[in-house]
């Protein structure tokens, strides 16, 4: 990668910057490198790049929480359900706004407080409830092997960064790499959990990293919901050493999670 321009810089850590590889131009946003294809990623690098990174945050937290796939019926009721569709996609909008405002107080608000605020359901308080989970358990007995095989260490599928929390106790966080579909739940690792390194891919292709540059790659509830699973367990081996270890632990199957 080629830094193209930094916007903001503390220390040895970039906040906000421009990267870019021989095929496209990628955003540092909060410390969160976006890998990420779709139009709203290019509205967000021309707000970082003129310095307006609220405008490029709220605009990638905003995109994600509205996003939604709808196809419209074809049949005599379009109009009706077009206009189903307006009240919903506004509902969407404005609950995102509520949700923006929730994240002004970050500083101020705990993780559950927060968890509150942006879901509901049985997934605000599995979240809430995380780290007693069973089958959160299963990264404990795996601790000493862990220790063994040392960093760095990739955190694929981190979610909100339970445990990359676990994994910072035992290492440096910047040595620990979180990557993630959701930028939100990445933004929420960095300032609940742990000051990792963070990747934000929106899509399974080729990993950036360079070949055997992992000692240890670590996914939890993750692996079975990926489609392309024998393309990223391709890379897996790629960029995971020779006597590295892979651990994919709490892999459901249609009998159960």
């Amino acid at each position: 990668f080629h830094i193209n321009q930094i916007v903001e810089k503390n220390k040895e850590d970039i906040i906000h910057a421009i990267i870019s590889c021989e095929c496209r131009k990628y955003p540092i946003l909060k410390g969160i490198l976006v890998m990420q294809t779709s139009e709203n990623v290019q509205k967000v690098i021309e707000k970082v790049e003129k310095g307006s990174v609220a405008g490029a945050f709220k605009l990638l937290v905003q995109s994600e929480i509205i996003e939604t796939k709808i196809t419209a019926p074809m049949s005599l009721r379009r109009v009706a359900a077009f206009f189903k569709i307006w009240l919903y996609l506004s509902k969407k909008y404005r609950g995102s706004l509520r949700k923006l405002k929730y994240l002004e107080g970050i500083n101020e608000a705990s993780f559950c407080e927060m968890i509150e605020k942006l879901l509901s359901g049985n997934l605000r308080d599995y979240f809430i409830h995380r780290f007693s989970f069973q089958s959160f358990w299963n990264i404990y007995p795996l601790i000493p092997l862990i220790k063994e095989t040392g960093t760095p260490i990739l955190d694929f599928g981190c979610g909100y960064g339970h445990g990359s929390f676990i994994l910072s106790q035992l290492f440096p966080p910047k040595n620990i790499f979180c990557m993630e579909k959701s930028y939100l739940k990445l933004f929420l690792t960095k300032n609940y959990f742990a000051d990792t390194e963070r990747i934000c891919l929106d899509k399974i292709s080729l990993l950036p990293f360079n070949d055997n540059f992992f000692s240890t790659i670590f996914s939890m509830d993750a692996f079975h919901i990926i489609l392309s699973k024998l393309f990223l367990a391709k890379e897996f081996q790629r960029v995971l050493k020779t006597n590295g270890v892979l651990l994919l632990t709490h892999l459901p199957n249609a009998y159960g999670y």
